[in-house]
């Protein structure tokens, strides 16, 4: 039951421990910005990164990759060399979005809707599941661009992970930046605590399940829980203790009878023994009882 357990603990986990995305294609800042990436606009790099990627007119590819397992997203555009607050990112390019799944998402054609030469700054930006209810983590890259018919089109530079689900979603258009509830996060978080609970009753539940109870049975008040046999055990024991008696005293009998020299003491001292272990066996069935 133990993987179980550790499995849905791992779905919430996933979602917050990890909090960090990156942009494999075609790049960003900084691509080791782990400790900082929750640092707004730009995951803690504000300086423009030379030389700039081209950006295609009609649109480049832009690969995105994931850790959480649930998030909210949105690609926004600064004109300009001087992008270093959140204002400044005014242009949407993509929408938002949900994100479902650890893995990759590629959009393979990002328009800038800004003319040949134009420089800028792409930013992306996430909201996640945080550590409790109504709390998100917040996940910044950017990446610096030039508008450029040189930039390179689409041509298998990304994929989509199997596992990854898109869906566009209408919020407003600073709430992911500035979010006070973000009801589809919330709901994902409740979920996922429903889950670990859920798991963890049943790996509790089930830990005696399946055990073998048969040498518990000199343990004091066992005999009444489900599954005990000490008392039917301990009866077939006696009845087998009375066979094997009677064998060998009809044994010692046959014997006794059998040799012309025995005694009447002989014969009765053979009475005897069997009738002292029969009524031992017999008292000590009775106690069982």
């Amino acid at each position: 039951m133990v993987p179980v357990k550790f499995a849905a603990a791992t779905l919430f986990f996933a979602s917050t421990a990890l909090a960090h995305f990156r942009i494999p294609y075609p790049g960003e800042r900084n691509a080791t910005n782990w400790d900082t990436q929750t640092t707004g606009p730009c995951g803690g790099d504000n300086s423009v990164v030379e030389p700039r990627f081209l950006f295609n007119p009609l649109g480049s590819p832009l690969d995105l990759n994931m850790k959480h397992n649930l998030s909210v997203g949105q690609v926004r555009f600064c004109p300009g060399d001087d992008c270093t607050t959140q204002a400044d990112f005014s242009v949407i390019l993509v929408d938002s979005y949900e994100h479902k799944g650890v893995g990759n998402y590629c959009i393979p054609a990002v328009l800038i809707p800004f003319p040949d030469g134009t420089n800028g700054t792409i930013q992306v930006i996430y909201a996640g599941t945080g550590d409790a209810e109504g709390e998100y983590d917040h996940m910044f890259n950017c990446l610096d661009v030039t508008v450029s018919s040189e930039g390179e089109q689409f041509s298998g530079q990304c994929t989509n992970s199997s596992n990854v689900a898109i869906t566009p979603i209408h919020l407003d258009s600073n709430l992911v930046a500035n979010a006070t509830n973000i009801t589809i996060l919330n709901s994902f978080y409740e979920s996922t605590m429903s889950a670990a609970a859920a798991a963890s009753a049943t790996a509790t539940d089930g830990g005696m399940a399946g055990m073998d109870m048969s040498d518990m049975c000199g343990m004091a008040g066992m005999s009444d829980m489900p599954g005990m046999s000490c008392l039917t055990t301990a009866v077939a024991s006696a009845t087998q203790s009375v066979a094997i008696t009677t064998r060998a005293v009809s044994s010692a009998s046959v014997s006794s009878s059998a040799k012309s020299t025995s005694s009447s003491k002989s014969a009765g001292s053979a009475d005897s023994l069997r009738m002292g272990c029969l009524a031992g066996v017999a008292a000590f069935a009775a106690a069982l009882l």
